[in-house]
């Protein structure tokens, strides 16, 4: 019997293959089911039959209940081929090691009266919103973690978490200013990021349950590094560290580690990074209690070092932030008439084509598709290299285009320089703005 792939094990049978399997075995015994009357009892029985026996295997519904199928069973028993909740249970049970959950973006907001009005609320009593929509276009609308009092003619700091969890709450400094719970003579800004983290994608869940194995194994694998990364929590607040991109040189095993860093927006947190360094160290901080560190005993881990209490620790280095921004980009659209290309729209209005495009590349930018020293294109004259090219960009241009119904990108016209080299320890972020974008639309029917 001819052994079979991983893919043609994972693909279901139709309900049209199993019949046709089912006739030709029905013909070698000596009837013909080509011959049986339509509609009639035998051919409803074997074209039923075979349509419940497709279900089985690709999934579906039987009398209203979802049927997973065969095949996707199969696959969630697979690292490599698991997916969703299969895969998070994976991590839970085969792994053991309960996959990550995601975040609420929280962080300081500060609040200034300039009224004789005093305004007391409980924990998650008082809203406030961020004034820039998110990938989605929902305005990220936050509460006040613990009561507060604002007396007459005073400032205060109070944190505020947002109202639901993941990135998409995430918020840049000043833009949380909208109180939303009316303070007469009361204005509102949040003087720092305000971060939140999403579930692990299913691929960075694969990476996790991967570098999980090395807590068996650990002082040396270059996964023992990953997962104690992975696992670390920030050495203040004991939140997860807000770590989503990190390298690791491929001589961890000799004893000697250079590890480069960043978070979704480049830069990096120093009591993530003492964080990791404790994780790496000796596990401490883990959210994993049996890990027990990475660090073979002596080895140089990057180029940094930091002091916890009393001990000098190797600690991994923040990548370099470098800056994408072309002095200009043209984009030329066809889109319905009435589609708005440019400038920032009220909320609840449907976004501007420009305001679509910066927030795709906000994301392609803050992702794991754009990783420490890049990745390496064909582009140009340029047979290959490590950063972000022209190409690469313009592909982001034209997923955010094609998300809008009825739009398609025609064109694009770059002014200043439209690639970025990146060294091993550097990382791209978005320099594109509202300023340098325009969107020129020929705009289709009425």
């Amino acid at each position: 019997m001819p052994s079979l792939s991983i893919s043609q094990i994972l693909s279901p049978i139709t309900a049209a293959q199993f019949r046709s399997y089912a006739v030709a075995q029905i013909q070698s015994m000596g009837p013909n089911p080509n011959n049986w009357k339509q509609g009639g009892i035998a051919s409803s029985f074997l074209t039923a039959a075979c349509a419940i026996l497709g279900i089985l295997s690709g999934g579906g519904q039987i009398a209203g209940v979802t049927i997973g199928g065969l095949s996707n069973a199969l696959a969630q028993q697979w690292n490599p081929t698991a997916s969703g909740g299969g895969l998070q249970l994976l991590s839970q049970y085969f792994y053991g090691v309960p996959p990550p959950l995601g975040s609420y973006a929280s962080g300081s907001l500060t609040l200034v009266n300039s009224g004789g009005g005093v305004y007391s609320y409980g924990a998650g009593q008082a809203q406030f919103a961020s004034t820039i929509p998110n990938a989605v276009g929902v305005y990220p609308t936050y509460t006040n973690e613990s009561a507060f009092t604002l007396n007459a003619l005073s400032t205060l700091s109070i944190e505020i978490e947002c109202t639901f969890s993941g990135s998409g709450g995430n918020a840049i400094p000043g833009a949380i200013s909208n109180l939303v719970t009316s303070m007469l003579g009361v204005t509102c800004s949040n003087p720092n990021p305000v971060l939140g983290s999403d579930p692990l994608s299913d691929p960075a869940l694969r990476q996790y349950n991967i570098s999980s194995l090395s807590r068996n194994s650990n002082y040396g694998p270059r996964s023992s590094y990953s997962y104690a990364i992975q696992t670390a929590t920030n050495i203040v607040t004991g939140s997860p560290v807000n770590i989503n991109r990190w390298t690791i040189s491929v001589n961890s095993h000799t004893g000697v580690a250079t590890i480069y860093i960043c978070s979704p927006e480049g830069t990096t947190d120093p009591n993530d990074q003492a964080g990791i360094a404790a994780c790496i160290e000796s596990g401490a901080g883990s959210t994993d209690p049996t890990f027990t560190g990475a660090r073979p005993p002596g080895a140089t881990v990057g180029p940094d070092t930091v002091i916890i209490g009393s001990s000098t620790i190797g600690a991994p280095a923040p990548a370099v932030t470098v800056t994408y921004s072309p002095t200009s980009i043209s984009v030329y659209v066809l889109a319905p008439k009435g589609t708005i290309a440019n400038g920032t729209t009220p909320a609840g209005a449907p976004l501007s084509l420009q305001t679509t495009i910066l927030n795709q590349l906000d994301n392609f930018f803050e992702s794991q598709a754009n990783p420490i020293g890049g990745l390496s294109f064909s582009d140009d004259n340029n047979l290959s290299f490590n950063g972000i090219s022209e190409s690469a960009v313009i592909g982001q241009i034209g997923q955010a285009i094609a998300s809008v119904p009825g739009c398609s990108l025609i064109a694009t016209r770059f002014v200043g320089p439209s690639d970025l080299t990146l060294l091993a320890s550097e990382v791209a972020v978005n320099g594109i703005s509202a300023s340098t974008l325009n969107v020129i639309v020929t705009y289709t029917g009425n």
